[in-house]
């Protein structure tokens, strides 16, 4: 059996990226160009796509479909490191990496309510991190400290602020709590 060539990989991969974009864009407009529909792409779902890259691939892409064929094959075959960028970029574009398969994995420090505060402060001494998802039973309600902490009187969101407690005073806290204070 004949390896297929890299003209072949190419334009597949190529073809591949092209109607992604088209469906995701909803669009067949025929006079809509590539590089046109990569940047609305981008645009639309907040993403970075290697603009220069397809600009060159489109280039490219060009070149094979329009020049010669001889025996029903390509004249001109681009080089294997062209063919896996682009095949890369097409499994980057349509498949694009989850958070889950990207970030290590770990348990969440989860809160409720009900809390007590010498538990988060425990948790961001023991974690070194101060972002925790607040639940109430399976509601999600928020996050402390995203960024501050209102301190009240008595705690009631209907109440003035006595102080704000931001990120550069949790070590403060950490450490007051630590020596009972």
């Amino acid at each position: 059996m004949d390896e297929v060539s890299g003209a072949i990989r190419f334009l597949s991969a190529f073809t591949a990226i092209e109607n992604h974009f088209k469906w995701q864009l909803q669009t067949d407009e025929e006079h809509m160009s590539f590089v046109r529909m990569a940047k609305e792409y981008a645009r639309r779902h907040r993403t970075q796509v290697d603009l220069p890259a397809l600009r060159a691939f489109a280039d490219l892409r060009n070149a094979l479909v329009h020049q010669d064929y001889y025996g029903g094959k390509p004249v001109a075959d681009p080089v294997p490191e062209v063919v896996e960028a682009i095949e890369r970029l097409r499994d980057r574009i349509i498949d694009p990496p989850k958070v889950l398969q990207v970030l290590p994995r770990r348990a969440p420090a989860v809160f409720e309510t009900d809390t007590p505060l010498n538990r988060v402060l425990d948790e961001i001494r023991r974690h070194d991190y101060s972002q925790f998802p607040i639940y109430e039973d399976d509601t999600y309600l928020g996050q402390l400290p995203p960024t501050a902490l209102i301190v009240t009187h008595s705690g009631s969101a209907k109440e003035r602020p006595l102080m704000i407690v931001v990120a550069d005073d949790l070590p403060t806290l950490v450490a007051a709590v630590n020596t009972g204070h």
